[in-house]
C-alpha cells in the first residue's frame, strides 16, 4: 500500500489565527415542519444547508434553484434568501451556521465568490458529507470541552469540501458562451456600485480576464469596464432626476470613489455636468 505525503507548500485557505467558529448545528427529524422562513438575510453569519429528503425552491440572492436529496444550500453572509418546499412536503435537513469564516479575496463570512451557484450537488460525496454533519451534531450534544474542540474542528473540512465540490461543478458544467455573457452582464448589473474591476469579474467567474473581456465587448457590444460605467452613469442619472440628494452622495451611491472622476465621466457620456443636467431636466430643457 503506498504511502501519501502532504504538499506542506500548498496555500491555505483558512488562517490558522482565525478559524471557522461553529454557532449551531441541528438534523431536522423524521416529522419535519415545511420551512417557515421567506425572504431574509443574516448580516453576520454563514449557513448551510445538506437536504435530506423533500424538495423544495429556495430563491438565493435573486436567482431561484430547485431543491432536493444530495443538494448543499450555501447563503453566504448578507444573502437575501427565501425557503418554500414543493407539493406539501417537509424538507428533512442538516443545518449550521458559522461565523469568523475568513477566506482571502471574499468578505468575511462569505464561502463563495459572488455570482457563483448557491446550491452545489453532493453527488458521490453525499456520504461523506452526511457524515461530517452528523459528526458536528453528535459531537455538540456531548458538550464537553473536547467534543466542542472536535465539532469546531470538522467544521473547517466540512467547509473545504462544499469550497472544493463548488469548483468542481464549475469545471464540469462550463456555460455557453451566450449564458456566461449574460451572467456576467447580471453580475455587472446587481453589484456595480461595488469596487469591481476587471480581475475580480473574472475571478468570480474562473476565467481568463483576456478571453473575459473578449467574450462580453463581442456579446453586449461594450467592454466589460465600458458597460459598468454606463450601467453607474445610467443610474446616476436616474438619482439625478428623482431625487433631491447631493452629487457627491449621488457619486459614491453609483459606485465612484472620487467626486473628480464622476463629473469627468458623467461630462464625457452625457455631455454636460449632473448639476447642469439635474437643473436642465426639472426646468424641462430636456426632452423627457
Amino acid at each position: 500500500m503506498p504511502f501519501y505525503f502532504l504538499d506542506n507548500d500548498q496555500a491555505m485557505t483558512f488562517s490558522p489565527a482565525t478559524r471557522p467558529n461553529l454557532i449551531s448545528v441541528f438534523r431536522s427529524g423524521e416529522d419535519a415542519m415545511v420551512m417557515p422562513r421567506v425572504m431574509h438575510k443574516h448580516d453576520d453569519n454563514l449557513e448551510i444547508v445538506l437536504i435530506l429528503k423533500g424538495q423544495g425552491q429556495h430563491v438565493i440572492g435573486g436567482r431561484s434553484y430547485l431543491t432536493g436529496r444530495g443538494d448543499i444550500l450555501v447563503y453566504n453572509a448578507g444573502v437575501l434568501h427565501d425557503e418554500s418546499t414543493g407539493l406539501n412536503e417537509s424538507l428533512q435537513v442538516y443545518y449550521c451556521s458559522a461565523n469568523q469564516v475568513q477566506i482571502p479575496g471574499l468578505p468575511a463570512n462569505q464561502l463563495l465568490p459572488k455570482g457563483s451557484p448557491a446550491v452545489i450537488h453532493c453527488g458521490e460525496s453525499l456520504a461523506q458529507i452526511e457524515t461530517l454533519f452528523g459528526l458536528m451534531v453528535e459531537q455538540t450534544a456531548r458538550h464537553t470541552p473536547q467534543s466542542m474542540e472536535i465539532a469546531q474542528q470538522i467544521l473547517s473540512i466540512l467547509l473545504l469540501m462544499i469550497r472544493s465540490l463548488a469548483q468542481q461543478q464549475v469545471a464540469d458544467s462550463p456555460l455557453t458562451e451566450p449564458e456566461l455573457g449574460q451572467q456576467i452582464k447580471d453580475y455587472i448589473d446587481q453589484n456595480y456600485p461595488d469596487d469591481l474591476t476587471l480581475a475580480s469579474i473574472a475571478e468570480v467567474f474562473h476565467i481568463n480576464p483576456y478571453y473575459l473581456s473578449h467574450l462580453f465587448k463581442e456579446q453586449i457590444g461594450f467592454s466589460p469596464m465600458q458597460y459598468l460605467n454606463r450601467r453607474r452613469i445610467g443610474e446616476a442619472q436616474s438619482l439625478l432626476i428623482h431625487s433631491d440628494r447631493p452629487v457627491k452622495d449621488i457619486a459614491t451611491a453609483v459606485g465612484f470613489n472620487h467626486l473628480n472622476n464622476f463629473h469627468n465621466s458623467f461630462q464625457k457620456m452625457v455631455g454636460m455636468a449632473p448639476g447642469r443636467y439635474r437643473k436642465q431636466w426639472h426646468e424641462g430643457d430636456l426632452a423627457k
